[in-house]
């Protein structure tokens, strides 16, 4: 976990600060080592190459290769003078020029090699952290799955132990009924929403492609969510154009991405909220738009928004498995078009605009 933040905290640092850092770190090793050969004794007797080769390797390894190039730099001036003395004028012959380049060139060696490992380093943290959060997404999931087959599950069992019991009442046989019939909906949605990720891990989630009007689609499909939206009390205002808007694609796959957008705010709207779907066309393409003014989303999370299994602050609470905006994404990329949510933050609403392109005029024609 530690290495987590740590890791988050030097990529949230700007890059001034941190070729600062570096450059600061280089220094920091050089005056150290100058400090130490001043101590260990006479300059023109003594060579401390291999010293200044350890302490490019350390700026490298610690800071990164900008660090260590300063400091192979700064070392070389210094094992120069350090040939001639530093009092009278430098006057290198052919042997402290070869001493010389023979050290640039291995500290320029040790330098890459250690930035090299300090890169793999960097990437084995990033993919143990990406594990980790994996791992626990998982772990999630898997609680939130049981939790959700569960449920209707208990339902249903409940109701047909109670109706089992004797001669029931006829308005507790039509209760059962509806409870029991929304139960098993529920549960054979999860279980499509479970067989459509895994077609589309596996790469066999297809479509089957002839003329759809969009019009008409989004009109049936406003008219499944509307009961779920009068019952909570919020308003679905439908802005559809009058004439007919085709593209090429799936009928059903489309009524899915739709319905699973308009199910999305509904839910997350609360009580007394608006919600809006329009129809936009631009620039030979259609825009599915869904507008909502429920709870919002943090914008640090909106860029994991549409990733499967992955759901916002407080979303666990409102039920599903965190798989809707992921198929409507690979739908709308199916469709060769593109699906993106915009909002201002916690408790500012959510827009949602699923772009398609425009059917030929051939086909708009067949339709």
């Amino acid at each position: 976990m530690n290495e987590e933040v740590d890791s988050e905290t030097e990529r949230r640092q700007d890059p001034g600060t941190r070729a600062a850092v570096s450059y600061g770190f280089a220094f920091l090793c050089i005056a150290a080592a100058l400090a130490l050969t001043q101590l260990l004794g006479d300059w023109a007797k003594s060579d401390f190459t291999a010293l200044y080769v350890l302490v490019v390797l350390l700026a490298t390894l610690v800071s990164g290769l900008r660090a260590g190039l300063l400091a192979t730099v700064l070392s070389a001036v210094i094992i120069a003078y350090m040939q001639v003395g530093w009092v009278k004028q430098p006057d290198l012959g052919w042997d402290d020029l070869l001493r010389t380049g023979v050290f640039i060139l291995a500290a320029l060696v040790v330098s890459s090699l250690g930035a090299r490992r300090r890169d793999a380093e960097e990437k084995l943290r990033a993919a143990v952290a990406q594990l980790r959060r994996d791992d626990r997404a998982k772990d999630e999931f898997l609680a939130t799955l049981s939790h959700e087959l569960k449920t209707p599950l208990t339902s249903i069992l409940g109701w047909s132990a109670l109706l089992a019991e004797g001669d029931p009442d006829p308005s507790l046989v039509a209760a059962a009924t509806e409870s029991i019939t929304g139960s098993a909906r529920s549960q054979q949605h999860l279980i499509d929403e479970l067989l459509d990720v895994s077609r589309i891990m596996f790469e066999k989630f297809t479509i089957e492609k002839a003329p759809v009007d969009l019009v008409h689609v989004a009109r049936e499909t406003a008219d499944v969510i509307r009961p779920a939206s009068v019952k909570k009390r919020v308003v679905l205002d439908v802005d559809l154009p009058a004439r007919s808007c085709v593209i090429e694609g799936d009928e059903y796959r489309i009524k899915q991405l739709i319905s699973n957008l308009l199910s999305n705010a509904v839910k997350f709207t609360p009580t007394g909220g608006w919600i809006a779907l329009r129809l936009e066309v631009r620039d030979s393409q259609a825009r599915v738009v869904v507008r909502d003014t429920g709870e919002g989303i943090d914008p640090a999370f909106l860029p994991r928004l549409f990733d499967r299994f992955q759901q916002g602050e407080g979303a666990t609470a409102k039920g599903g498995l965190g798989l809707g905006l992921a198929i409507a994404r690979h739908v709308v990329e199916a469709h060769h078009g593109s699906l993106a949510a915009f909002s201002l933050g916690r408790g500012k609403g959510a827009t949602f605009t699923a772009t398609f392109p425009l059917a030929t005029a051939e086909l708009r024609k067949s339709a």
